[in-house]
């Protein structure tokens, strides 16, 4: 591997995310983020609900569903605004559980009131990016299929950990396992630590190990997505990477912040400073996410190649547009 190649390729990189701060800043994303952090707010509960109704259609358990829904979202919020998932929960169990039965006009007003998150996305990226066909009537109709796929990835990581076990248990017992171990020598030891392995779920959940790959597939999708597959999957996923680290980053931080100025908020917020803690970490969500999207929109215009000439990266360096 050439030195210079890989210096050169630093550079480009560096060069990639300073250009994505600046175009941040040039196009105020940070007030973007604002709006998507209310309009998120807004949309939380409806949004909420529709994922109850649907997913508890195939799993039958309204309230089961739901708290799995909430630890789920526990994921996404520092320890110290959890709080107010507890709030949500307590909102939402009088017209969550008032009627049980599926609703298909319900579950449309729902569908409708989450579209409202979805085109203020759609709307930032327009003024992020400029190209108009980001405001176009398709929008909605590419904000339900986001819903849908959405709620499919809700779906399929309730139901993951119990299909892993079921392959595990399956590999252990089956006729072929049995061949196998009766005909073949030499496989035995394998098969016996096979058979004898057990799969602990609770630590696979509580290491985010399995949700951590679903969350960084799920939004590589979105970026790619959002940018009409313009982009390649692998500069969607330095979007994602770089959204998740910051993420990781960000949680660290926010719980230190929280733990050295609780007091402060107690004194100027009362009992309500855990709203306070998850908005301004929802705002700060979306500020990186909307930084990915500048970093997507940075790389779809100057892809990073190994071995780009150090000429090449002095006459690029020109800033986004």
């Amino acid at each position: 591997m050439n030195v210079d190649d890989f210096k050169f390729y630093l550079i480009d990189v560096y060069r990639s995310y300073h250009n994505a701060f600046l175009l941040f800043k040039e196009r105020r994303a940070q007030t973007l983020a604002a709006a998507a952090c209310f309009y998120l707010l807004i949309t939380s509960i409806p949004f909420f609900l529709l994922s109850v109704r649907i997913i508890g259609f195939f799993f039958g358990d309204l309230k089961e569903t739901g708290e799995q829904i909430l630890s789920m979202g526990e994921q996404l919020f520092p320890d110290a605004s959890n709080d107010l998932l507890l709030t949500l929960k307590k909102v939402i169990e009088g017209p969550l559980f008032s009627n049980s039965n599926l609703n298909v006009f319900n579950i449309f007003i729902l569908i409708a009131s989450s579209l409202t998150f979805t085109n203020v996305i759609w709307s930032g990226l327009y003024l992020i990016t400029g190209d108009k066909s980001y405001i176009s009537r398709w929008k909605y109709l590419k904000g339900l299929v986001i819903i849908l796929v959405t709620l499919m990835i809700m779906l399929f990581s309730m139901i993951l950990p119990t299909l892993i076990f079921m392959l595990v248990d399956f590999a252990k017992n089956n006729k072929l396992t049995e061949f196998v171990y009766n005909y073949f020598d030499r496989l035995r030891p394998f098969i016996d630590s096979l058979k004898e392995m057990t799969i602990d779920m609770h630590y696979i959940l509580v290491t985010n190990l399995l949700p951590g790959i679903i969350f960084i597939v799920f939004f590589t999708f979105l970026y790619r997505w959002f940018f009409n597959w313009k982009i390649s999957n692998s500069q969607a996923l330095v979007g994602t990477m770089t959204f998740v680290v910051s993420l990781l980053i960000g949680k660290s931080l926010f719980l230190a912040y929280f733990i050295y100025m609780r007091q402060n908020l107690l004194l100027n917020y009362g009992d309500f400073y855990t709203f306070i803690v998850a908005l301004i970490w929802i705002f700060q969500v979306m500020a990186f996410f909307f930084y990915g999207a500048c970093l997507c929109h940075v790389l779809k215009k100057t892809p990073l190649k190994f071995g780009r000439k150090s000429q090449k990266i002095i006459s690029n360096d020109t800033g986004p547009n």
